[in-house]
């Protein structure tokens, strides 16, 4: 049973905010716990700096865990998703940067721009140490801004955009055979990144240096392609602050953050969904990976009241020569996906749901930029911005 807090108002939390990363014993834990408390009762708690500085040392720790293990898992999934394909009919790697494009003074010229890159079907050697960065992943979503950059200089220039700042990156992995059965890769082997990146994620309009429009679902069910993505949320910081933010309490294992090191299936209909979120909400092997599932959350079987319906699995990956990790495995088909992430006009659009869920709790958000713990926030989570200069060619 749980104990009712103190307050009537002041939630529950049982596991905790990164109660699957971090035990409760840890400084991450007692500093959320205190924050979030401080939070509803609207009376600051001070934070030592000695646990703040214990936490951010814990957080780099469980970076470098998921970082170490993402590109293997992720390889392995991929082979039990796609299965190991013939020479020439590899698993391509299209890594997705999103930006937004300044002008002089540091306005933004253009939101939410994509930037799209071919990898190859081998990127897996890319994964060498962050040298410097927090994570791999953000080692390389710098690298490839800053080829973009140099790749597209005069032409960003004569836009107007004099920086380009970094807001998160994506790995996606589609198989060449598809790509060639959609027509996305030419007779001559030249891959049509543009036009192929509106099929898989929310463009807002821009590619690149391209403004294009964005798939009809008509457009979108004749040409998607099933496709894998991962990630390390770069964002976690920031989910953590709306989370502290959020007024439900938190019950069980399922409303506590499992997507730091994250992974998508996205497979062609709802019947393959099901399929895959089923034999992931089991005790499973992926590879040299044993998958022990921590929670399931089956919208397909219980659709949200809108209708939306998707997997959300929380499992701890466990390997001999890797240390275990919290990964979510996230399911849903191509409909759903293409309303979800694409379709501006579809009642499931995140983008509309995440504005929702953040005017609803303006007030709690207040406090926490008051209360300065947004400044803890990035301090414990070693958040910095990405942004880089544009420079002329002149």
């Amino acid at each position: 049973m749980n104990k009712m807090p103190d307050m009537p108002y002041v939630p529950n939390d049982r596991i905790g905010i990164m109660g699957l990363y971090f035990p409760q014993s840890s400084a991450t834990a007692r500093i959320l716990s205190d924050m979030r408390k401080a939070i509803f009762l609207e009376q600051k708690a001070s934070l030592p700096f000695s646990d703040i500085e214990e936490s951010q040392t814990e957080i780099a720790e469980m970076r470098k865990t998921i970082d170490g293990v993402t590109p293997h898992f992720s390889q392995h999934l991929n082979n039990k998703v796609f299965g190991t394909g013939t020479e020439g009919d590899g698993v391509r790697t299209v890594f997705l940067t999103i930006v937004d494009y300044l002008g002089h003074d540091g306005s933004v010229l253009r939101a939410n721009v994509v930037i799209p890159r071919n990898l190859g079907t081998n990127p897996w050697s890319m994964y060498h140490g962050e040298e410097g960065y927090d994570s791999i992943d953000t080692r390389i979503t710098a690298e490839q801004a800053r080829q973009y950059i140099s790749e597209n200089e005069a032409a960003l220039w004569g836009m107007g955009i004099e920086s380009v700042f970094v807001k998160t990156s994506s790995f996606f992995y589609v198989r060449d055979k598809d790509l060639k059965e959609k027509g996305f890769i030419s007779s001559e082997g030249a891959v049509d990144l543009d036009t192929l990146v509106t099929y898989l994620a929310d463009t807002h309009g821009f590619v690149g240096l391209q403004e294009l429009q964005k798939p009809t679902e008509k457009e979108y069910m004749e040409r998607a392609v099933s496709f894998n993505a991962a990630r390390q949320k770069q964002t976690v910081e920031q989910k953590v602050g709306r989370k502290l933010c959020q007024y439900p309490p938190f019950m069980h294992e399922g409303h506590a953050i499992s997507d730091w090191g994250a992974v998508r299936i996205v497979p062609l209909t709802e019947e393959d969904a099901i399929y895959w979120g089923t034999l992931f909400g089991k005790h499973t092997e992926v590879g040299i990976f044993d998958i022990v599932p921590l929670h399931v959350s089956n919208l397909y079987q219980n659709p949200r009241p809108n209708g939306f319906k998707s997997y959300n699995i929380a499992v701890r990956a466990r390997s001999k020569r890797r240390k275990p990790t919290i990964r979510e495995i996230q399911v849903r088909d191509l409909l759903r996906h293409f309303n979800s992430e694409i379709n501006e006009d579809s009642p499931f659009y995140h983008g509309s749901y995440r504005k929702t869920q953040t005017e609803s709790s303006k007030r709690r958000q207040r406090l926490m930029q008051a209360f300065e713990y947004d400044v803890a926030l990035k301090f414990m989570f070693n958040a910095r911005e990405l942004k880089f200069p544009v420079r002329s060619k002149k």
